[in-house]
């Protein structure tokens, strides 16, 4: 959702690696993003607002505390070798943030996180994930609420699986 990335980086410098603003300033873009954005997108997509809504993105890991305060959180986290997420970013030509760098970062908050809170956390690994995604989807569905059709199985295993 590129809207929740605009949201992110309000207060989150991705070049950085870093928040740019105080605590509560994040809550009060995370809420305006919740109470704004995201229940339009809700309301013109004809969703029940009970819906499970997965947000994905790496800079999440900055502001969770605050996301924790905004929304009723789950973190599903999807963990790739340091080696490999550096790997990628040298035969893709990013900058350094996007490598190893960066990966660093993001798991370093994340586990803060994780090991100082009691917010309920799933981890797994990426070559998990790609080597048996119905597998995946079958051990994530009932954590994060789900229960997707037969057709939203099949449509999300084919789309792990035909990733570039």
């Amino acid at each position: 959702m590129e809207t929740f990335f605009r949201t992110l980086r309000k207060v989150i410098s991705p070049q950085y690696l870093k928040t740019t603003a105080p605590s509560a300033n994040v809550v009060s873009v995370l809420t305006e993003f919740r109470e704004q954005v995201l229940m339009d997108v809700l309301e013109k997509q004809k969703i029940p607002e009970n819906t499970t809504i997965l947000l994905k993105h790496p800079l999440t890991a900055f502001v969770l505390p605050e996301l924790c305060e905004v929304f009723d959180v789950k973190i599903l986290g999807v963990l790739r070798p340091i080696n490999d997420i550096e790997s990628t970013r040298s035969r893709r030509q990013w900058p350094p943030r996007f490598g190893a760098k960066g990966a660093l970062a993001i798991y370093s908050h994340l586990f803060a996180h994780i090991t100082n809170t009691t917010t309920p956390f799933m981890l797994t690994r990426y070559s998990d994930m790609t080597h048996n995604p119905r597998a995946f989807l079958d051990q994530i569905a009932p954590f994060i609420g789900i229960t997707p059709s037969q057709r939203q199985c099949q449509s999300a295993c084919d789309f792990i699986t035909n990733r570039p």
